[in-house]
């Protein structure tokens, strides 16, 4: 003789015997197909005899995505997101019956975001590549389509999934998702040189006598870049030290500033014993 706890309208105990018109099936219920990760779904697992008799009796569940499922009475909280065969297991006797419907679980609301940047560090007018990601309070990735972007200046130009300035200085991105926040901060350096600017302070000298270079360089958006370009001389016998350039040899002289390509001149210009 097998005994099982079953449970009708009134909850009341009763025996059941194998004999007593065979073994039953189970059929199970779910009062929801779709539901958030953390919430509960009511069900309601029945077992029916084949002379029509039906009692409703508590289940273990499982699922083919975590495995053994959290209930409480006739609840079930699946916390795992995604398409779910969930398990109905009753206990009946020595003999096992289950039953097994989808449940779709969807992400909770994000309680974790994280913003990230390609690099630490860019030239001006070049991109940083930027990626978000967020997940619910029990890891599951959660949509970031509604993320917002704030800056720190009005100089960076956020175009996902990019951010720029062409203004050098270190800036600070801030996305927001819900009220869930995360910031990066990245460095905006002078870009590669596209102009040289060269000037000698004296262009009317004598022989032996020296001439200081100064030079300015800028970028694609008019920064200043802090390099020092490269200085050659062409005619005479000269020496330079640093940015001073001293004419040794009468003769016709031109100076060259060059950075990356880019490069200026001042002359040609005499150089004589007389000035």
């Amino acid at each position: 003789m097998f005994y099982l706890l079953i449970f009708s309208g009134c909850h009341r105990e009763r025996e059941i015997t194998k004999e007593d018109n065979g073994l039953p099936e189970l059929s199970l219920s779910l009062e929801e197909d779709r539901v958030v990760a953390g919430n509960p779904v009511g069900y309601q697992a029945v077992l029916s005899w084949s002379d029509g008799r039906a009692e409703r009796v508590f289940a273990d569940f499982s699922s083919d995505l975590e495995g053994t499922l959290r209930t409480e009475g006739e609840t079930l909280t699946p916390t795992i997101a995604g398409d779910q065969q969930v398990t109905a297991t009753v206990l009946y006797g020595e003999s096992t019956f289950s039953d097994t419907k989808l449940l779709h679980v969807h992400a909770a609301d994000p309680t974790s975001l994280d913003l990230r940047l390609n690099a630490a560090q860019t030239q001006a007018g070049n991109p940083l590549t930027l990626s978000v990601s967020a997940q619910d309070r029990y890891g599951n990735p959660v949509l970031t389509d509604a993320t917002t972007f704030s800056v720190s200046d009005p100089a960076v130009v956020v175009v996902s999934p990019g951010v720029t300035a062409t203004i050098p200085g270190v800036y600070t991105l801030t996305a927001t998702l819900n009220s869930i926040s995360d910031s990066e901060s990245f460095r905006v350096v002078s870009g590669d040189a596209v102009d040289v600017e060269l000037t000698l302070s004296d262009t009317d000298l004598e022989l032996y006598e020296t001439a200081v270079a100064e030079t300015r360089v800028w970028d694609a958006y008019d920064n200043l870049i802090d390099v020092q370009p490269e200085l050659t001389v062409s005619g005479g016998q000269h020496e330079i030290v640093g940015d001073a350039i001293t004419f040794e040899e009468e003769g016709w002289y031109t100076v060259t500033a060059t950075v990356d390509g880019v490069d200026d001149t001042v002359g040609p210009f005499l150089i004589d014993s007389t000035g």
